[in-house]
């Protein structure tokens, strides 16, 4: 029996393979092969000549790819849809039952020959960005309204009737919950292998904290918020902080800008991108405090990783957020006053980091790669014995 599966994650071909630099490589994928003989996959792909150091294998025994061309922009993509549109149409039938990535625009375009032919799918619901006007215009999305409505629209049929859900967390499915009864599982991506995992941890009274954020520096993340928070925490007479950003993207010079105003060049640094690995791993160690400003989230892996290296975490109250991090951990978006306060409240009381490192080290046990993966694989299972039942 074959799976398929369509996300809008971008892959680059090297010859006869495929890789990413994502979450989704070969090893992940392999576990579909629990439930499956076979899985094909449907994915955005660029043409690639060299193989960079931080690629990682996609395509592996029992595999498949069908490849959709890339686009990076709005014109572009709408160049590529009527390909894209004949490229679904022709693959529906290229598996027993299809697990969309939803919601995407490749899944968008394939739901419709599912439901023509009569094949099963089922949902893996992952976030809600792309049906969020707010945050399509901050990522400079042109029509956002019509897209979003587009997205939603979609979104709410393709609930209709899948034959399972998959959510990365309990927000996510509470959300957009299917239609109809059918089995629902909750299992996060963001899992971590043994190397992110930490003891908990201790602080003194005295000492430089170090305040860390990773994420892409675009207007929904909301660094310029926490530049802002920091600088408030100066105000409030507390001198011995430093924030590091680890990230790239179209707002850094404003960030910079920002920076210089408030007189904060000796107090903040901006990295830029640091791969996924060693590097990204000692700057987690070094620092005392994780904090996340997003506006829009599903299950942030960043949050998951600070946490599993047992450092104390500060985010916004949006997505599954507030599923990991304790409730008085959690904070309104758009508010630097209030983001300010609680990292002044954390920072100045070093048993309260403590407490924080354990609780996070605990919890995020819970994203362990062996527990999600198994949680995964049984899923796939569920998946064949649904389909196999249908046919029967």
């Amino acid at each position: 029996m074959k799976l398929g599966i369509v996300t809008s994650s971008r892959y680059v071909r090297v010859g006869n393979q495929y890789y990413t630099t994502g979450t989704f490589d070969a090893d992940f994928w392999r576990e579909t092969l629990n439930g499956f003989d076979e899985v094909v996959h449907m994915h955005p792909v660029v043409r690639g000549h060299i193989i960079e150091k931080e690629f990682r294998p996609a395509l592996g025994p029992g595999m498949e790819f069908i490849e959709l061309p890339a686009f990076r922009g709005f014109f572009s993509l709408l160049r590529v849809l009527p390909k894209w549109f004949t490229i679904t149409r022709k693959a529906a039938k290229e598996a027993d039952i299809w697990l969309l990535h939803a919601p995407n625009i490749p899944s968008i375009l394939l739901f419709p020959w599912l439901r023509l032919y009569g094949i099963q799918y089922a949902l893996e619901i992952r976030g809600e960005q792309g049906m969020d006007i707010t945050y399509l215009k901050l990522r400079g999305t042109r029509f956002a309204w019509l897209v979003a409505c587009i997205v939603r629209t979609t979104f709410w049929l393709e609930r209709a009737k899948p034959i399972a859900v998959l959510s990365v967390s309990k927000y996510m499915l509470d959300k957009y919950p299917p239609r109809r009864s059918c089995p629902t599982v909750i299992a996060s991506n963001s899992r971590l292998s043994k190397e992110f995992f930490g003891s908990p941890r201790a602080w003194e009274r005295d000492g430089v904290r170090t305040i860390i954020s990773v994420a892409r520096l675009g207007a929904e993340k909301d660094h310029e918020g926490i530049i802002k928070a920091c600088a408030a925490v100066e105000k409030r007479r507390f001198k011995n902080w430093r924030l590091v950003i680890v990230g790239d993207g179209p707002l850094k010079p404003k960030l910079d800008r920002l920076i210089k105003e408030l007189g904060l060049t000796d107090k903040v640094e901006l990295t830029g991108f640091i791969p996924w690995g060693t590097k990204l791993f000692e700057r987690l160690k070094q620092a005392d405090l994780f904090v996340i400003n997003t506006l829009c989230e599903g299950m942030p892996r960043s949050v998951i990783e600070a946490m599993a290296m047992a450092l104390p975490v500060i985010g916004t109250n949006v997505g599954g957020i507030p599923e990991v991090l304790d409730v008085d951990d959690v904070v309104p978006p758009r508010r630097p006053d209030i983001l300010s306060q609680k990292i002044y409240e954390v920072l100045s009381d070093p048993q309260r980091m403590t407490r924080m490192s354990k609780r996070n080290a605990e919890k995020a046990k819970e994203y362990s790669a062996e527990v999600l993966s198994n949680r995964k694989i049984e899923f796939y299972k569920l998946l064949r014995q649904l389909v196999e039942k249908e046919k029967n």
